[in-house]
């Protein structure tokens, strides 16, 4: 199929270390494709990772590859780790990542680009001010923070085509402090979740049981499964839906949980935003080491979040002591928090952003600066 090259492109740069990149990435490109009146006919979703990796040596195993096991075997000190190598990588190869971006932008042709990945955006940035100057270039921060294990920001450099989306007032400030102008920045409700968290109910959701839901983002640790047979035990009056993500392995072993409790529980794989916003809304708490979109969608479904102190403060979700050792009035302390969730302000981030994206195309684009081609820090 031939590409429509008069269609106005939008090119969402994204990456496969964890789930909440992509997932924010296809939450927006759903909100702009199903807008009729959007500008952006096209959206295209990209690996970013991937085509800096092009750059290095193929001997070199995908770091994303490697974040992805951590997680899944539950080494998350390990896996932060890997942010600091990450950047220090890129650094060392910024020429050759630069070379590959520019080629990929001269055969593409974008309208706009946005990047939902950090590490590469000083990289992505200066490639297309050199081949594609007048392309505008978006980055949508999936993080609360900008920090050393995710370095989302650089100091801002003098152009008007760059834009910053940013779901915290943590954010912002930090923005601010590397000299970017607060009239590009926009300063989101919240992080961007799927449309489907919108939907209204036309009925609610009733269960025989209460259900407690374990998630775990993109790939669930192996731990899990240890998890599941001790909520079992200590709380037997509570149903148990648990999303494995991509680790196929656990997926496989928590078989032998569901046929000995006799098909009380759900064992999932990696499923649909629709799936798991339904799985939410039933569910009495969210229990697990969840990311910034997990917990953007938990307070969307107004449903507690066990083990993040930042909930906690606001009386919004609770902190164990242990995984394997629930309290035993969860379900009282789960309705506690449920009644503060109600109070919470909306969270539009995902029309808020896809609202911005039409602006910025509405606009004329930026002006071109002339930059030396061989010049490359």
């Amino acid at each position: 199929m031939e590409e429509d090259m008069d269609a106005v492109t939008a090119l969402f740069m994204t990456g496969k270390g964890g789930g909440g990149h992509l997932a924010a990435a296809q939450a927006l490109q759903s909100c702009v494709l199903d807008n009729e009146d959007s500008i952006i006919e096209c959206v295209e979703l990209v690996d970013a990772g991937g085509l800096a990796e092009l750059a290095v040596s193929e001997a070199l195993p995908s770091g994303d590859d490697i974040y992805n096991y951590f997680m899944q075997i539950g080494y998350y000190t390990a896996a932060g780790m890997l942010g600091q190598v990450a950047s220090w990588g890129v650094k060392w190869n910024q020429a050759a990542i630069e070379e590959v971006f520019e080629e990929y932008w001269c055969v593409k042709r974008p309208a706009i680009v946005v990047s939902f990945v950090p590490f590469l955006n000083a990289a992505m940035r200066a490639s297309l001010q050199r081949v594609m100057p007048s392309c505008r270039f978006l980055t949508v921060v999936t993080d609360f923070a900008h920090c050393r294990e995710h370095p989302w920001l650089e100091p801002y450099e003098k152009s008007c085509g760059q834009f910053l989306v940013l779901g915290t007032e943590l954010l912002r400030k930090q923005a601010l402090q590397l000299g970017w102008p607060e009239h590009q920045l926009l300063r989101s409700s919240g992080m961007v979740i799927h449309p489907s968290f919108y939907e209204r109910l036309e009925k609610p959701l009733k269960t025989a049981k209460p259900k407690l839901l374990v998630a775990f983002g993109g790939y669930a640790p192996s731990r899990v499964a240890q998890i599941a047979w001790k909520c079992a035990e200590t709380h037997p009056e509570v149903d148990l839906i648990i999303i494995c993500g991509k680790n196929q392995e656990l997926y496989v072993q928590l078989q032998d949980f569901l046929e000995v409790a006799d098909g009380r529980h759900v064992v999932e794989g990696f499923i649909s935003s629709e799936k798991v916003r339904d799985y939410m809304r039933q569910a009495i708490c969210v229990l697990g080491k969840a990311g910034p979109g997990v917990c953007a969608e938990a307070c969307a479904c107004q449903v507690p979040l066990a083990v993040l102190q930042w909930l906690q403060e606001s009386c919004c979700g609770l902190v164990v002591d242990s995984l394997e050792q629930l309290p035993a009035d969860l379900a009282e302390q789960a309705a506690a928090c449920r009644q503060a969730l109600t109070k919470l302000p909306p969270n539009d981030a995902v029309f808020e952003v896809a609202d911005f994206l039409q602006q910025l195309m509405s606009e004329p684009g930026p002006e071109p600066v002339h930059v030396n081609a061989d010049a490359r820090d």
